[in-house]
């Protein structure tokens, strides 16, 4: 059984962390604006007819 370099088994290893890393702060990011655009906007459920007719067109 060939064994990996010492080397180049630390380089796997912290490219690994990195993508995992890189991964991470991705869904974080994606969870954070998916959070802001939820606070922003309406359900069109939850609009009174008020809301429809006083809405800039």
């Amino acid at each position: 059984m060939d064994t990996i370099p010492r080397n180049n088994f630390i380089l796997r290893h912290r490219y690994d962390a990195f993508c995992k890393a890189v991964l991470r702060n991705e869904a974080k990011d994606y969870l954070r604006e998916m959070g802001q655009q939820r606070d922003r906007e309406k359900s069109l459920d939850a609009l009174t007819q008020q809301d429809w007719t006083s809405s800039p067109r």
